[in-house]
C-alpha cells in the first residue's frame, strides 16, 4: 500500500500524494537540481584542493598535471584518463569520508560529487 503523504516543493507550494508519486517527482527533482549546480551541503563546491587529496591518497600524484603543462595554467587532473578519475575518487572519499575504497580497474566508477549530490537531493525530499 502506499502511504498519503504532504509534500512542500521548493516553490514553497505544500500538496498531498501518493508515496510512487513522490518517488517519481523526487527523481526529477533530483535531475532538475542537478542540472543548477552542486547541492548546498555537497562539500564538492568549487576546485578541487589537490595538495589535500594527494595527501589522502598517494596514488593521485601520477595523475596531476602541473600548472605549466595545463591549458587553463591551473594545477589539474588528466581527466581524460580513467585511471586519474578513478584516483581521485578515491581521494575524494578517503579525504572527505574517511573510506578506503578498492575501486578496481574495468569496473564502473562514477564521480563521487555527483553521488553525493543525489544524495542530498534526495535527502531533502524524504
Amino acid at each position: 500500500a502506499f502511504f498519503a503523504e504532504t509534500i512542500t516543493d521548493w516553490g514553497g507550494e505544500s500538496r498531498r500524494c501518493c508515496t510512487a508519486t513522490m518517488l517519481q517527482m523526487g527523481w526529477l527533482v533530483v535531475a532538475a537540481a542537478a542540472a543548477r549546480g552542486p547541492h548546498p551541503r555537497n562539500k564538492f563546491q568549487g576546485t578541487y584542493d589537490l595538495r589535500a587529496l594527494v595527501a589522502a591518497s598517494p596514488l593521485l600524484g601520477p595523475y596531476i598535471v602541473s600548472a605549466a603543462a595545463s591549458k587553463s595554467k591551473r594545477q589539474t587532473l588528466d581527466f581524460a584518463n580513467p585511471e586519474a578519475v578513478r584516483a581521485l575518487n578515491r581521494a575524494l572519499l578517503a579525504l572527505d569520508y574517511g573510506v578506503t575504497a578498492d575501486l578496481p580497474p574495468g569496473v564502473l566508477c562514477p564521480p563521487v560529487p555527483g553521488r553525493a549530490d543525489y544524495v542530498h537531493f534526495v535527502a531533502d525530499i524524504l
